[in-house]
């Protein structure tokens, strides 16, 4: 049970959300406005060289300055409502706003919650984000079908980050469920589903990027790749990897993965050529990258000299 809040407290949840949404109007209204004195700073050059060749001699140039005031006010109005109106309610969201559009737009109490765990969760505070986005979806709170997706999205993130995978995809599942289908949530449920051991279900998922004309088609060879080497199947990574190399997609990351794999089966000069590749392609995350690369490494190379002596005793 949630407890129940005193006036003052939902005073201050009011003004709190109302705080954030004018900050971000304000910001909104600043880039529509840079957006609007652009457009119109090409028609007004085009307007003052007309009004000089058409007419000059003919009409005093403290007239023709008057009118193209008003003119200029009035049409930096008008393009900059129209820049404002591309917004629409997703003006009102700090974060995501191409995602969560105009879902939790209101001043109520449940977008008060949905801001606050949204807020945690771009801060990295992923537990207590967690802890806001399910108050908010098991409450008696009224949603839409919209929002109880998005919901189920950013608790399907929580989950993903914090490794509790079959829960992701549940989330996940929910969120297409309710209408919130992107191709970043179903990359998000084939990484999921491949660490959960559902490889069937990834790799459908994964090829069906494959056949298509997306912009995250370049990334899912190494998706695979590195699906199958978290899995220990260094076969079939080392397989999609070096697809994605020919094909030059998302190279560096592929250079790194192989880097790993190469480390997985012993091959030591292979793995620190494609080592030194990656770094030097700028993969991404690079110092995670190297510290890992060495970790595994060494990890790898102590088991080789523990196995050979192992050996040498057994003779």
């Amino acid at each position: 049970m949630f407890r129940n809040f005193s006036l003052g407290e939902f005073a201050m949840e009011f003004f709190s959300i109302l705080k954030r949404r004018a900050k971000r109007v304000i910001i909104c209204i600043g880039r529509a406005l840079k957006e609007a004195l652009a457009v119109q700073s090409v028609l007004m050059m085009i307007l003052i060289v007309f009004s000089y060749f058409y007419f000059g001699g003919q009409v005093r140039y403290i007239d023709i300055i008057a009118v193209m005031t008003a003119f200029l006010a009035f049409t930096w109005t008008v393009f900059t409502f129209t820049e404002l109106s591309k917004y629409g309610m997703k003006i009102f969201h700090r974060y995501d706003d191409d995602i969560i559009g105009e879902a939790f737009a209101d001043m109520s109490r449940k977008s008060f919650l949905f801001e606050k765990g949204l807020e945690a969760f771009c801060n990295g505070e992923i537990r207590y984000a967690l802890n806001l986005f399910t108050e908010l979806d098991t409450g008696s709170y009224e949603k839409t079908d919209r929002e109880k997706g998005i919901l189920a999205l950013y608790r399907g993130r929580c989950y993903h980050i914090m490794g509790i995978y079959p829960n992701a995809v549940l989330s996940y599942e929910k969120a297409e469920k309710s209408g919130v289908v992107s191709e970043p949530v179903r990359l998000f449920m084939a990484s999921c589903c491949g660490k959960n051991g559902n490889i069937r279900q990834a790799l459908e998922i994964y090829n069906s990027f494959l056949d298509s004309d997306s912009i995250y088609a370049g990334v899912i060879r190494t998706e695979t790749g590195h699906m199958y080497l978290n899995m220990g199947d260094t076969e079939n990574a080392a397989k999609w990897f070096h697809e994605a190399v020919e094909r030059h997609e998302n190279y560096a990351e592929a250079l790194g993965g192989l880097a790993l794999t190469y480390v997985m089966l012993g091959k030591y000069e292979e793995s620190e050529k494609y080592f030194c590749e990656a770094v030097l392609n700028r993969i991404s995350n690079a110092d995670d990258f190297i510290k890992h690369y060495k970790e595994l490494r060494t990890a790898a190379e102590l088991s080789d000299t523990q196995s050979s002596k192992g050996g040498e005793s057994n003779v």
